[in-house]
């Protein structure tokens, strides 16, 4: 639901420009790797004859690609908040693009050439009593484990590096406050600082990795102690599976929490929850009207822009930085 929600959003309210487009690739990765999943255990429950090993080969590559994807994308996302922090004059319109295109082609053309190398390389077996196609190891553990660690090893530096950097930032922030006020409210003065700092673009967006690392860290410790142990804790197993599924929910409460605009477009608790829920209903026939819009020459109605943590990119300007985007 979480990654249908955003999905919708983003089609009907956006105008799909700017850094919008990380986070609602990232959505798509979700909502596929869901489905993948709805269908594959959808079968394994009610007809399990028809999980055949075709079906079964072709529903893991579905999944394989788009559950990479997320953990790509995520990594992408890592990597903007990175050249922006240390790079931002450079940002330019041109340069973000170029960059949209490298990171497309990480984030698709990776998980491509893995599930091509997997099917082609016969590393895929047929569990029992499960049913399910797993990949052979030590291939496992070289197309999608060590993978994950890499991504999970610069999510965690660079989001390191973001908290440090606004450190620093309320820092000076704080020693600017007090030349320009020498009588203030020393209780007044954090909060504001404070405000100024969570409005930061780059720190909503690292929300997103926030969400990567408590998703992935349990899987990855589970698997480590599958490895050299050759056994698995039930609670371990169960709490990762959970955080797993949970990741697109958790991206559209980020998403939700950081777009100012789009909780005022709903108007209320209600309506938003009923949306929400409604969502995977409604993305077909979005789909299909927005196609029909585009086909016939009419216009798509986006009378809402995205908020500071998705903001557009204003191609009159000749740079582009996530702090430029916070204040215009």
């Amino acid at each position: 639901m979480g990654s249908s929600f955003m999905i919708i959003n983003f089609l009907v309210f956006s105008k799909k420009r700017g850094i919008s487009r990380l986070v609602i690739y990232l959505a798509l990765g979700d909502y596929f790797w869901a489905v993948s999943e709805l269908v594959t255990f959808g079968l394994l429950l009610y007809n399990p004859d028809m999980f055949t090993w075709p079906v079964c080969v072709v529903m893991r590559v579905i999944f394989q690609f788009f559950a990479s994807s997320t953990i790509f994308w995520t990594c992408c996302i890592a990597i903007f908040m990175f050249m922006n922090i240390f790079f931002y004059q450079k940002m330019t319109v041109e340069v973000f693009d170029k960059a949209m295109i490298v990171f497309k082609i990480i984030s698709w053309g990776i998980p491509a050439i893995t599930c091509i190398t997997v099917v082609a390389g016969k590393m895929l077996y047929q569990s029992h009593p499960m049913l399910l196609c797993e990949i052979r190891e030590p291939f496992h553990f070289l197309v999608w484990f060590f993978p994950l660690m890499i991504v999970m090893a610069i999510a965690v530096v660079i989001y390191a590096i973001l908290l440090r950097h606004l450190h620093v930032s309320m820092k000076l922030e704080q020693e600017a406050y007090k030349q320009r006020n020498h009588m203030y409210h020393p209780l007044e003065e954090p909060k504001n600082i404070v405000r100024k700092s969570s409005s930061n673009v780059s720190f909503r967006l690292s929300l997103y990795i926030v969400v990567f690392i408590l998703s992935w860290s349990l899987n990855i410790i589970d698997y480590g102690i599958q490895y050299f142990t050759g056994c698995s804790y039930f609670g371990i197993l169960l709490v990762s599976n959970t955080m797993l599924q949970a990741q697109g929910f958790m991206d559209c409460i980020v998403y939700g929490l950081t777009n100012k605009n789009l909780r005022q477009k709903y108007d209320g608790f209600i309506p938003g929850i009923i949306a929400f829920l409604f969502s995977p209903l409604l993305i077909v026939p979005i789909v299909l009207r927005l196609s029909y819009q585009t086909l016939s020459g009419q216009g798509i109605n986006a009378d809402i822009d995205d908020d500071d943590a998705t903001a557009p990119i204003n191609r009159e300007k000749t740079s582009y930085s996530v702090s430029s985007a916070n204040s215009s």
